[in-house]
């Protein structure tokens, strides 16, 4: 998921025992403990992969408890946000697969 949709990625996948792999997601280190059911900060950190922008701010709200994966990013933070230089820079990284 990503954005908010993360969020809620990581909490359903710390929930039901499930891998979530999210971007630019907000942490939950506070967050989560006001929920019902309260996903656990260890499920959380065993089950989350977040992959986070730099310069990306929604990210920086609450902390992050899930496995962090930095990628670069040059732009303005809101356009950090958005998933296309994410994309871009994750091919970029690891090739596209193109040939």
């Amino acid at each position: 998921g990503h954005s908010l949709g993360g969020g809620l990625a990581q909490v359903v996948g710390a929930l039901t025992n499930t891998s979530a792999i999210t971007f630019s997601s907000p942490g939950l280190g506070a967050t989560s403990h006001i929920l019902t059911p309260s996903p656990r900060n260890y499920d959380i950190a065993h089950m989350v992969a977040n992959v986070i922008p730099y310069s990306d701010i929604i990210p920086m709200v609450d902390s992050q408890v899930g496995t962090k994966m930095s990628i670069g990013c040059s732009l303005a933070p809101l356009s950090c946000h958005s998933l296309n230089p994410t994309m871009c820079e994750l091919l970029a990284s690891c090739g596209d697969g193109g040939g």
